[in-house]
Formats: structure tokens, C-alpha cells, sequence
């Protein structure tokens, strides 16, 4: 009996540390994702292209269609990861 009351104690721990997980996920995904890298891709495509792309305002994301939403997304993240790889390449040979 005693087995199965600590089995059960296991068993909604674990579920209570997947919940909190599942949250922090979400949460990393839309502040890293929907918001950084949308933000600094919109800039740096605005930049690149003279204003003319993405035609939608920065705080458009969601009207924006997915393509639009990927090519953005993906270059400030590209430029987000890429700039952290060459800060920490030159403190390590500099710092």
C-alpha cells in the first residue's frame, strides 16, 4: 500500500515539474522568437532593403504571413546568435 502512495507522490511531481517546464518553454519561445527576433530582423531587413521589407509595422507580427514571419525571424536570429559567437570568439582570444 505504502508503495503505491509514494508511486503516486513520483508520479504528480513529476507532472508538476513537466507543467513547469512546458511554461518556461513557451515562455523562452515567445520572448526569444516572436519578440527578439522579429524585432531585429524587422530592423535589420528595413535597413538592408531601405524600408521596403517587411511592408508590415514592427508590432505586426501576427498579421504578417508565415514566409514574411520565417525570413524575419530567421535573420535576427541569425544575426542575434551570430553577433553572441563573435563576442564570445573575441573574449576568448582577447579577453
Amino acid at each position: 500500500m505504502e508503495e503505491l502512495v509514494t508511486e503516486g507522490i513520483i508520479k504528480a511531481g513529476l507532472r508538476i515539474i513537466l507543467i513547469i517546464l512546458r511554461v518556461i518553454y513557451f515562455i523562452g519561445w515567445e520572448l526569444f522568437v516572436e519578440y527578439v527576433g522579429w524585432a531585429v530582423g524587422w530592423c535589420i531587413c528595413r535597413v538592408i532593403t531601405i524600408g521596403h521589407y517587411p511592408k508590415y509595422k514592427i508590432n505586426s507580427y501576427e498579421d504578417a504571413p508565415l514566409s514574411t514571419v520565417l525570413v524575419v525571424n530567421g535573420i535576427g536570429i541569425f544575426f542575434v546568435a551570430g553577433s553572441i559567437a563573435i563576442l564570445a570568439e573575441y573574449l576568448r582570444l582577447y579577453g
